[in-house]
């Protein structure tokens, strides 16, 4: 999202105050995001509500792993366009950790840069998909998750 020549992205210690107004998540099962897309942080947020889940979104891995500790991740949702470099980071630590290996991680990458989709597959991202077909079937496979 660009508005005045300005990337629009997460500052990592008001992440959550992006989408809670004061940072506060609901309470339970959470759904973390790693992405830079505000447009799709709001849709994620209003998916992971309809199916009464918290979330939370940061565009650095750190602060995703260190609010791990804090909640029950669910899934991990993450933007495989803009937060390449973090997202393997990310993908790296999960499944060398015992207690998050398990962690269902979804992705989406834009239809141009399908060699990455493959990449993220067997790097361990479970399923990477289209950026629109994600967006379609967000609150589907969130539900899926939460399950």
């Amino acid at each position: 999202m660009k508005l005045s020549g300005q990337k629009f992205r997460f500052s990592a210690d008001r992440a959550d105050e992006l989408l809670y107004g004061s940072g506060l998540v609901p309470s339970g099962a959470t759904v973390m995001g790693l992405l830079s897309s505000v447009a799709v942080a709001t849709k994620i947020a209003k998916a992971a509500k309809r199916c009464h889940l918290g979330v939370r979104n940061t565009d650095k891995a750190a602060v995703l792993l260190a609010g791990m500790k804090a909640v029950k991740p669910v899934l991990v949702l993450i933007d495989w366009d803009e937060c390449e470099r973090e997202a393997f980071q990310l993908l790296q630590t999960l499944r060398q950790d015992e207690s998050l290996k398990r962690l269902p991680v979804m992705g989406y990458v834009s239809n141009n840069k399908a060699d990455l989709k493959g990449m993220a597959e067997r790097a361990g991202c479970d399923r990477v998909y289209f950026k629109t077909d994600f967006l379609n079937h967000l609150e589907d496979v969130i539900a899926r998750c939460a399950l």
